[in-house]
């Protein structure tokens, strides 16, 4: 059925490989690297991710190959890390404490930043993670040998996927009245 198709293809896509090319950053930054949201393109598509990892190596060429994880693939502790790092990146959106709030995200991941500003994020992370909504975030794993640069990247709302999907099917709907005409 088409209904079958259309969910094996959505799973081969988000199972698949990507192809992820570094834009560039958000321009803030704490003295020694830029922190906060970083632009990328993953397969064609422009997207925003953080870096999860202190291990922060992008360079020339630019670009690698990394998979998409999902939650479930990852295990305890890593787990309630990770979520605890979306937590953090979730604050980006209504907060400007960019660096605090990268910090901490590295500090979770092992990075030795000792500012109370900091501590104060981790210990927020930690209380606040269990409002994440699993399915709202993946993580790009690099595949790539020698790249250790995995990023947290936000999953389009259903909503925003209906809209965009209806704003298509009216578009092909009015280009076919038009060239009837």
């Amino acid at each position: 059925s088409m209904k079958t198709v259309l969910l094996t293809l959505v799973v081969a896509t988000l199972a698949s490989a990507s192809t992820v090319t570094f834009l560039g950053t958000s321009g803030a930054n704490n003295g020694s690297v830029y922190v906060g949201p970083y632009s990328l393109i993953e397969d064609d598509m422009f997207i925003s991710g953080t870096c999860i990892s202190p291990d922060l190596h992008v360079g020339p060429p630019w670009t690698w190959q990394a998979e998409r994880e999902f939650i479930g693939s990852f295990v305890e502790p890593l787990r309630t890390q990770i979520l605890e790092q979306e937590w953090l990146n979730q604050q980006f959106a209504t907060n400007s404490d960019w660096i605090g709030i990268q910090e901490a995200i590295w500090d979770l991941a092992g990075a030795t930043y000792s500012d109370p500003d900091t501590a104060a994020w981790v210990a927020r992370a930690q209380a606040g993670w269990g409002s994440v909504d699993p399915g709202s975030f993946y993580v790009l794993v690099p595949d790539t040998a020698g790249e250790a640069q995995s990023f947290l990247v936000g999953v389009p709302e259903p909503g925003m996927c209906w809209l965009i999907g209806g704003v298509l099917i009216a578009i092909g709907a009015a280009r076919r009245r038009m060239a009837r005409k």
